[in-house]
């Protein structure tokens, strides 16, 4: 087993136990019942045998052998959805003199109405050790569909800007971004 595959077993470990208490607690919040009605060693026995499972079909089909734990995360963001590139713009120097805090801002083309408004904006890295750097939620009350934030960068790499509309349909842009001082070398 490589270190990838540890870092890709542990990202996904992680994610399906968090999937599974988020369920549990939400079926016993809506039932009244707010406390714990299984032990921990139960609900994590059940964790352990859907990774199991999920890792056994994996294994069978081949297909995430290959990819890197960013193209993991685009594809399940997504949902394996087409993407259209464009409609979405990010603003950032192409040098970002220190990668601890370079300064992004991503706005969307929407009229931000009831019917057709932007859902969701994520923000991903191609190579930082966690790709996975930022998620924002509008709604049709906001005047634009517009963030502005700083990032960590681990090195140069393109910045990815995902746009979920609501109609389901995606749209996305990726820029490159020279750093000069990498951040992110303790993966975190």
């Amino acid at each position: 087993m490589t270190n990838k595959d540890i870092v890709v077993n542990s990202y996904k470990n992680k994610r399906a136990m968090i999937g599974f208490f988020a369920k549990y607690l939400a079926a016993r919040c809506s039932a009244g019942f707010v406390g714990l009605a299984l032990p921990v060693s139960a609900i994590i026995a059940g964790v352990q045998s859907k990774n199991a499972a999920a890792q056994s079909n994996n294994i069978a089909s081949g297909s995430k052998q290959d990819q890197t734990p960013f193209e993991i995360l685009y594809k399940e963001i997504t949902n394996s959805q087409p993407v259209s590139e464009g409609g979405v713009v990010i603003e950032t120097p192409r040098l970002a003199d220190n990668g601890h805090s370079a300064a992004l801002r991503v706005y969307v083309d929407s009229p931000m109405s009831k019917d057709d408004f932007v859902k969701s904006i994520y923000l991903l890295s191609d190579r930082n050790p966690r790709p996975f750097m930022a998620r924002f939620d509008l709604s049709p009350l906001n005047p634009r569909a517009e963030i502005s934030t700083r990032v960590r960068l681990n090195g140069s790499q393109n910045v990815y800007a995902l746009a979920l509309t609501s109609k389901g349909k995606w749209q996305s842009v990726h820029v490159p971004v020279e750093v000069t001082e990498s951040a992110c070398l303790d993966a975190s």
